[in-house]
C-alpha cells in the first residue's frame, strides 16, 4: 500500500529553520549543506539516507551511503573551511565508524557503505569531529591515519528510553568537550 512521504522539497522546507534556511552552501546533488552558526564554525549536514531507493523498490531503505558526487562537493568544502581557517563539525545520520567490531556486518545499516575508505577520506580532509545517529545509542569512538584521527560522537535519540541529548563546547583550537543531559520531564500539559 502506498503512503504519503516526504520529497526532499518538502524536507528543506520542513527542517529549513534547523539549518537550511542558514546555508551559506548546498550540495546541487543532496540534501547536504554547510552552515555557520558562530563566526568561525562550519557545521556540515551530510545527506547519508538512501531515500531515492524507497519509491523504486516500494519499501524504506534505511542503509546510508554518501554518493560520490556528494563527497566529492564534501571535499571541496572541506579545502575552503581550511584555507579560510574554519573549525569543522559533520552531522549524519548513520555512522561514519564502528562503533565496535563487526558492527558493518552485523548491523550494516548502521553505518555508511565503504565506511573504511570515506572515513579515512574525510578524516585526511580535516574532518575530525562528527555527530551520527541511527543505532540510537550513547557512544564516542575514534580511527586514526597516520596523523589524522576522526571522533564519531553516536547519540540516542529522543524518542528512545533514557531520551538523551548532547551538548558540545568547543575549546582550544583542537578540543571539545561533550557531555550527555537526559530529558526527565517535559514542562507541558498532556491532560
Amino acid at each position: 500500500i502506498a503512503v504519503d512521504h516526504v520529497t526532499p522539497e518538502e524536507f528543506t522546507e520542513i527542517y529549513g529553520s534547523f539549518g537550511y534556511d542558514q546555508a551559506i552552501a548546498r550540495d546541487p546533488n543532496s540534501l547536504s549543506y554547510v552552515a555557520e552558526p558562530v563566526k568561525g564554525v562550519w557545521l556540515f549536514g551530510i545527506d547519508s539516507c538512501q531515500y531515492d531507493s524507497n519509491l523504486v523498490t516500494g519499501h524504506p531503505e534505511t542503509g546510508g551511503t554518501i554518493a560520490d558526487s556528494t563527497l566529492d562537493w564534501i571535499l571541496d568544502k572541506l579545502f575552503e573551511a581550511r584555507l579560510r581557517h574554519k573549525k569543522v563539525i559533520g552531522f549524519l545520520h548513520h555512522g561514519l565508524l564502528e562503533h565496535y567490531q563487526g558492527q558493518s556486518q552485523l548491523y550494516g545499516d548502521y553505518v555508511i557503505q565503504d565506511w573504511e575508505t570515506v572515513s579515512e577520506t574525510l578524516s585526511a580532509a580535516g574532518l575530525q569531529l562528527v555527530f551520527t545517529g541511527h543505532y540510537h545509542a550513547n557512544d564516542i569512538t575514534q580511527s586514526e591515519w597516520e596523523e589524522n584521527r576522526l571522533y564519531d560522537v553516536e547519540t540516542g535519540s529522543l524518542v528512545t528510553y533514557p531520551s538523551p541529548y548532547r551538548m558540545v563546547d568547543l575549546h582550544g583550537k583542537n578540543a571539545a568537550a561533550v557531555k550527555t543531559y537526559y530529558v526527565d520531564e517535559i514542562d507541558y500539559d498532556t491532560s
